[in-house]
């Protein structure tokens, strides 16, 4: 987290693009440390399982703001495979610094975890009437598989990790703009494709990965629209209130994105 100036948190020398990450990211964490904070006071008093779960995933937002901004303050060069890393974790040298921007991609599948198992959650409660983390034997398949596929995928960019030497060969010796951060002691990575077999293994848990958690969401909310329609005919044959189903609908809708 960049302060004008070099600091024990950064030694980043764009002055501009760091101001901007800097405000944007402290701007970021106002926001999500008020909302944790709301739901940690809600947990000694809720009983709701689903605002228990929210609370654990924004507390997870904390984390990934201040492992990007702070702890790694990564620099990517794209299209080149390779990154600096200004953060707190450059006094932890170079692996250091590619497994924490390994940990930072990983947001990316954590985050749609989240967002398929908190609906799946209020699919239990609503439709099933089980509880929040009550799950049958098919969704604990489908979230075994995206758990397994995300290590799986988080292992392979560790092993795609090159050397210091490699990288700097490759893409910082032949190019002047990045040849300058030769001249101070960063800790760098870069992407090594190591062998076609390890980028297919790559590829093909990170399809699976996100065909499984996209059929789930989908088969989830289609059953719920199902159950939501059902309720509606059968409300017309009793005395229950069509607010109810109102509120269910305004209430999954809310569930969509946790």
């Amino acid at each position: 987290m960049y302060f004008f100036t070099e600091t024990v948190l950064s030694s980043c020398p764009h002055e501009d693009y760091c101001r901007i990450m800097t405000i944007l990211s402290l701007i970021a964490l106002f926001f999500q440390t008020i909302v944790a904070f709301t739901l940690i006071k809600e947990w000694k008093t809720t009983k709701s399982e689903y605002t228990k779960f929210l609370t654990i995933i924004r507390t997870i937002h904390i984390f990934y703001n201040l492992l990007g901004s702070t702890i790694g303050e990564f620099r990517v060069f794209l299209p080149k495979l390779t990154s600096v890393c200004h953060g707190v974790i450059r006094f932890f040298g170079d692996y250091a610094c590619g497994v924490s921007f390994n940990l930072f991609l990983m947001f990316l599948f954590v985050e749609t975890f989240s967002v398929v198992y908190g609906f799946n959650g209020q699919y239990n409660i609503i439709c099933r009437k089980v509880k929040f983390h009550e799950n049958n034997l098919f969704q604990l398949i489908s979230f075994s598989i995206s758990v397994f596929s995300t290590v799986v995928i988080f292992i392979c960019y560790n092993f795609a990790l090159s050397s210091r030497e490699e990288a700097i060969n490759l893409y910082y010796i032949p190019n002047e703009e990045l040849n300058l951060y030769l001249k101070e002691n960063y800790a760098l990575f870069a992407f090594k494709v190591r062998n076609r077999y390890m980028l297919f293994v790559t590829v093909f848990f990170i399809f699976l990965n996100f065909i499984i958690s996209f059929i789930h969401y989908v088969c989830i909310l289609r059953m719920m629209v199902e159950f939501v329609k059902k309720l509606g005919e059968h409300n017309k044959t009793t005395s229950i209130k069509n607010d109810y189903t109102t509120q269910l609908k305004h209430h999954i809708v809310n569930s969509l994105l946790p």
